[in-house]
């Protein structure tokens, strides 16, 4: 199933999330909060697939995973990271913080700069698998996390300029 579909189905806050053409785009110029677009319906075991580009000045994104959003600044859950030294690791927002860290100097051989790149994802159970471009980046049993929650992609706070285009976002319930 297509999320990006419709954007109806989402919460996203104007002006810093737009949808063109069936891509979703964000573009944030930081500050005191983050800033989260998430679907309104919640999700417990599937795959994920998301073709995303980040670009900007200290940009930081992820694609977020079994959150639960109180607003769109507190968004407590996981995230498959991205921006540098976190593309590749599992963070979880407003819990445990890092939960598997990947290399930067393989992720930086894996990441496509300013270009789109891949991730796809299986959550099951309390099971976090990730591929970034194709390379098992992720695969951890985390208990203490969510089991299910919304999914959603994140713009970092601070002094930093996040763009983010989402072309394909495809979900399959397991």
């Amino acid at each position: 199933m297509n999320l990006l579909a419709d954007s109806n189905n989402w919460i996203a806050e104007k002006p810093y999330w737009q949808w063109n053409s069936g891509v979703l785009n964000g573009d944030y110029n930081g500050g005191r909060h983050h800033n989260y677009a998430y679907t309104k319906t919640v999700y417990e075991d599937y795959e994920l697939n998301v073709l995303i580009r980040m670009s900007g000045r200290e940009a930081n994104s992820g694609v977020c995973i079994r959150i639960h959003p109180a607003n769109t600044d507190s968004v407590p859950g996981y995230q498959a990271d991205m921006g540098p030294g976190y593309w590749g690791c599992l963070w979880e927002e407003k819990r445990a913080g890092m939960v598997q860290q990947y290399p930067k100097a393989a992720a930086d051989k894996l990441v496509k700069a300013n270009d789109w790149n891949h991730y796809y994802i299986i959550a099951k159970g309390h099971h976090i698998q990730a591929w970034l471009n194709g390379v098992k980046t992720i695969n951890t049993i985390h208990e203490a996390g969510f089991s299910d929650g919304n999914i959603g992609f994140q713009l970092c706070h601070g002094d930093k300029h996040t763009i983010i285009d989402v072309k394909a976002l495809y979900i399959r319930k397991l």
